[in-house]
């Protein structure tokens, strides 16, 4: 059937289907059954409230979302983020019999541009920041020192090398040649000025500076330009996912530079923290080698509610209680205080964090109850590489909290075992983050016609409308788009039981001979699609797009 055609038939449906009943749309809204109403893509996440937190991370995550008018979600993802920045490589969990997680973690939060995504991540990365200063103060003066011996050495050992190439004498030869590799074991290292995160570097630059940092590091933005790295910006095209995947798993990586030498990685440590547009988590989950590879398979997803239109913007912003930032502080200080172990060959070893049984028990169902949703009638049936890491991704979210509610106590994460309490939270915080998942991955999927239903139906809630003509749409979502553009939306909106054809004769003769327009064409809306949502208190669309 052609599109110019489709509209008809469903008329034509319409009254075969209700030939007599037709009469004014409110009669036959009451009269008639509807269909079930079944909803586009994935259904609007839950509201991540402050409370799905422990304390104190609850009142960070409330000060913060209420002061900037933001969603708790993106405070909430950020501040794990960060956790997951402060802890990575010191410490890794023990979910499953003797496997281990570690505790990198990428975050992305989808939100409109003006959501005040930056204002939300200054905050929560002040303490890395603040933490990064006051390691270089105390650093510089070690580092010039250092690096004066260094040069020092280095001029020295340069002198005997040009000595021993001008000697006829072989023995003495040697014995300069000695003494130059003597001088070059023992040059002292001139330490890095400590780097904890970035947010816009190169693949190759970001591989050296995670080898001067204990192989760790943090990619920390409001924007979206590291995917666009990894997609093979400065590779001609050809996209570069090593260190992503392996910084996220803490396998062996190597780096080749070109004229340089290659860069090992025996470990490395990567966390994400990205809060985006909504059209940077679309394209990054349509690209074929990030999720042919299992790169956005990796990420944690939050899509909340916007609140652009329904701010307060009161004369007086709301101010964060001066108790949060130096609580807040405090607690990434702690651990990034906590002692690093290192192995015979003074690599750094994580220190494992456990969990106690009825704990471990709760993760195993969770984790089971994940793996019935990717059988082929299950809700993950589609996307089986996300829901397999998830699992692992939960167990360290739970000891992202444990961690930060050890270092709040002052005691050593390893110490004691996550405790059932707070695997419960993270479990329960999960499932939330699960159906948010679920709305990121149906952002990506929806074709032209899903996108412009959906937008139609955020149209339809926001009026409070009954009934409506395609023109009204055109006008309501699109600025007044040629009305044959929306012809694959309504038919979506129809199959799916939104909406229904209002009258038995809706075309005229020349449309009925496929000439014109069907712009008057009306239709009734199903009541239940009218209802607003009260998931939250404001009626806006989900990430703002």
């Amino acid at each position: 059937m052609s599109t110019k055609n489709r509209l008809a038939a469903a008329a034509r449906f319409a009254s075969d289907a209700f030939p007599s009943s037709i009469r004014h749309p409110v009669e036959q809204s009451t009269a008639d059954a509807w269909p079930e109403l079944r909803p586009l893509g994935a259904a609007d996440p839950p509201v991540i409230e402050p409370d799905d937190f422990p304390q104190p991370f609850n009142e960070i995550v409330r000060a913060v979302s209420e002061s900037s008018e933001t969603p708790a979600a993106m405070a909430g993802l950020t501040l794990l983020g960060i956790l997951a920045v402060a802890t990575q490589r010191k410490f890794q969990v023990r979910s499953d019999g003797q496997h281990c997680e570690p505790l990198s973690l990428y975050c992305l939060t989808a939100m409109a541009p003006g959501e005040r995504k930056s204002s939300v991540l200054r905050f929560l990365r002040q303490p890395l920041t603040a933490w990064e200063t006051q390691q270089r103060e105390e650093l510089t003066p070690i580092i010039r020192e250092k690096a004066a011996a260094r040069k020092a050495a280095e001029a020295r050992a340069q002198l005997l090398s040009t000595q021993a190439a001008k000697a006829d004498d072989s023995i003495a030869r040697q014995d300069l040649v000695r003494e130059v590799v003597k001088l070059q074991g023992e040059m002292p290292e001139v330490p890095s000025l400590p780097m904890l995160t970035t947010s816009d570097v190169t693949l190759e630059a970001l591989a050296v500076e995670m080898s001067r940092q204990d192989e760790r590091m943090g990619v920390v933005a409001d924007e979206g330009g590291i995917f666009e790295i990894l997609a093979g910006l400065y590779s001609r095209g050809v996209p570069k996912l090593d260190l992503a995947l392996q910084g996220f798993d803490g396998g062996e990586v190597r780096v080749v530079r070109s004229g340089k030498d290659a860069i090992t990685l025996f470990r490395p440590a990567l966390s994400m923290v990205l809060a985006v547009q909504p059209s940077v988590l679309q394209e990054a989950a349509e690209n074929k080698a990030f999720r042919g590879r299992g790169l956005i398979q990796r990420f944690i997803f939050a899509v909340p509610k916007g609140r652009l239109g329904y701010r307060d913007l009161p004369q007086q912003p709301i101010p964060i209680p001066d108790s949060i930032p130096g609580l807040w502080q405090d607690l990434v200080f702690s651990l990034l205080g906590q002692e690093q172990q290192r192995d015979d060959a003074g690599q750094p070893v994580a220190r494992t964090i456990t969990l106690e049984p009825d704990a471990a028990a709760i993760w195993k169902g969770f984790q089971r109850a994940m793996e019935q949703q990717m059988q082929p009638e299950g809700r993950w049936a589609f996307e089986t590489g996300w829901a397999s890491k998830f699992p692992g991704a939960v167990a360290r979210i739970a000891a992202l909290l444990h961690a930060g509610s050890c270092a709040d106590t002052r005691t050593a994460p390893d110490r004691i075992p996550i405790t059932t309490a707070t695997m419960q939270r993270a479990v329960n915080l999960a499932w939330k983050l699960e159906k948010h998942a679920l709305a990121a991955f149906s952002l990506a999927g929806l074709n032209a016609d899903e996108k412009l239903a959906v937008k139609i139906t955020q149209w339809l809630r926001r009026e409070q409308l009954t009934t409506f003509t395609v023109r009204d749409a055109a006008f309501g979502v699109n600025s007044g788009r040629n009305c044959r553009d929306l012809e694959g939306a309504v038919e979506v909106l129809t199959q799916h039981g939104w909406i229904r054809p209002a009258t038995a004769v809706p075309f005229n003769e020349g449309e009925r001979r496929g000439r014109g327009r069907p712009k008057g064409t009306a239709f009734e809306v199903h009541p239940r699609a009218q209802q607003p949502d009260k998931n939250d208190r404001n009626r806006h669309s989900v990430g703002g797009g």
